[in-house]
């Protein structure tokens, strides 16, 4: 998935809402606010934006997305922690736990 399209379904998937205005994509996030498609957070590159994520997850997805995590940090790295994860890994983690990842 290109970075682009990951930020799109991880928004989706915490419950944003896309609606078109004037022919631009506009995105509507839980609490009412609005912004454009380009401003959504940047969830590859920022952790805050990640951990919002982690907290929409219930806890079957969480423990899903927790050892999909683990299994990406420790492919041929011993005593990599996932404390250690970075924007990127978690957002393919997040998709993947959700079912979202396309390849």
């Amino acid at each position: 998935m290109t970075p682009e399209s990951q930020r799109i379904a991880i928004a989706e998937a915490c419950g944003w809402l896309k609606m078109i205005r004037m022919g631009k994509e506009v995105y509507y996030d839980p609490e009412g606010g609005h912004v454009f498609r380009n401003e959504l957070p940047d969830y590859i590159n920022d952790l805050n934006a990640m951990h919002e994520t982690e907290k929409t997850m219930d806890d079957a997805q969480f423990d899903s997305y927790s050892r999909i995590l683990h299994s990406m940090l420790f492919r041929g790295r011993a005593g990599r922690d996932v404390m250690c994860a970075t924007g990127s890994q978690r957002a393919e983690a997040f998709l993947k736990a959700l079912n979202l990842w396309k390849d």
